[in-house]
């Protein structure tokens, strides 16, 4: 594109909602929410919060010229050598007891995993692609085979052969790719939501469809879902595909939620009312999150501690999210990093 700009003289119209990619390229920056302009204003002059707070806010049109672009401004970054690791017994205090252990799990191109998160503590991990933080979640949900190494869930050995097993055992997990393995396309968002406690409501052989549908709708009005959710779920937009995913794990009452890129191709509006789902999931029911996000600002605005994958291992060294910018991320990802496997 800046080719295209800079060499032919051509104007481009970028419609995009990956704020990275706006800042990579653009010059000005046109804010629409509701069919209006909230903000208009060159991106010299405009930060990442303006930008967020003018779509999804309920203040009215930014004035661009009184918003300072902070970004870089008077800001230098921590050498890694000063990030703060934070540990196990600090964790404890702060949250509740271990939910799930991982000690020197193997298997499947991962290469000694040992990782804790406790019960709700929002745990972030993050990796460059191919990194095993994908395998890793669908070994613990039973997707994939433990080869070696230990899991344990709530101090007991834990070792699911299928997804059936983890769900039982109290576990949820949401697809980075929804459309492929995340939802039933032609079922509605209810049907979709009931799925893994269809054996919960049935009582004599029989199902009690209407306890559950009145179940699937409670949690669904939760979650805010815009759109007909007696209609199939592909009539609805990504982000609310995506929140009835949410509804689908909450009503499943998991001890721990796996989420892989949970905010994959949804806007920012439906971003922040997922981070919103998840925060609650934590902090009310008490839920052990494990979040797997390739935006570094995600993990760091989301998760109370983080976690970093290299090559198919991870050390099990925990970063408070207050202590490590998305710079000092990138660069933890890279540090002894080789090339391995996509996936």
């Amino acid at each position: 594109m800046r080719r295209l700009v800079d060499e032919q003289g051509i104007g481009v119209l970028l419609v995009d909602h990956k704020l990275d990619e706006v800042f990579a390229v653009a010059d000005h920056i046109v804010g629409l929410s509701g069919g209006t302009i909230v903000l208009d204003g060159s991106v010299k002059d405009v930060d990442r919060a303006a930008v967020i707070e003018a779509i999804v806010g309920d203040h009215g049109p930014v004035d661009t010229a009184a918003v300072a672009a902070i970004v870089g401004e008077g800001v230098g970054e921590t050498p890694l050598d000063d990030v703060r690791v934070v540990t196990e017994a600090e964790r404890a205090r702060e949250f509740g007891a271990p939910v799930l252990e991982a000690v020197g799990v193997s298997g499947n191109n991962l290469h000694g995993i040992d990782l804790t998160v406790h019960a709700g503590e929002i745990l972030g991990i993050y990796g460059l692609v191919g990194s095993g933080r994908t395998r890793f979640l669908r070994t613990v949900y039973g997707a994939f085979p433990l080869g070696s190494g230990q899991l344990r869930l709530l101090g007991e050995d834990y070792k699911p052969r299928n997804p059936a097993q983890a769900i039982k055992a109290g576990v949820a997990f949401l697809s980075e790719e929804r459309k492929f393995d995340g939802f039933v396309p032609q079922m509605s968002s209810v049907e979709n939501v009931v799925l893994p406690v269809l054996g919960k409501y049935i009582r004599g052989g029989l199902l009690r469809w209407r306890a559950l549908k009145g179940s699937a709708d409670d949690v669904l009005a939760r979650v805010t879902i815009r759109g007909e959710v007696s209609a199939p779920i592909t009539s609805l937009s990504g982000g609310n595909q995506q929140k009835a995913l949410f509804a689908r794990a909450t009503l499943q009452a998991p001890l721990l939620l796996l989420l892989d890129e949970p905010t994959k191709g949804v806007d920012i509006g439906a971003k922040r009312e997922i981070y919103g789902i998840i925060r609650a999931l934590a902090s009310e029911k008490n839920v052990a999150v494990i979040v797997v996000s390739s935006e570094e600002e995600e993990l760091t605005e989301l998760a109370d501690s983080i976690a970093v994958f290299r090559s198919g291992s991870c050390d099990g060294v925990v970063y408070p999210r207050a202590s490590v910018s998305a710079a000092q991320l990138r660069e933890l990802a890279w540090a002894d990093a080789s090339p391995v496997p996509q996936g």
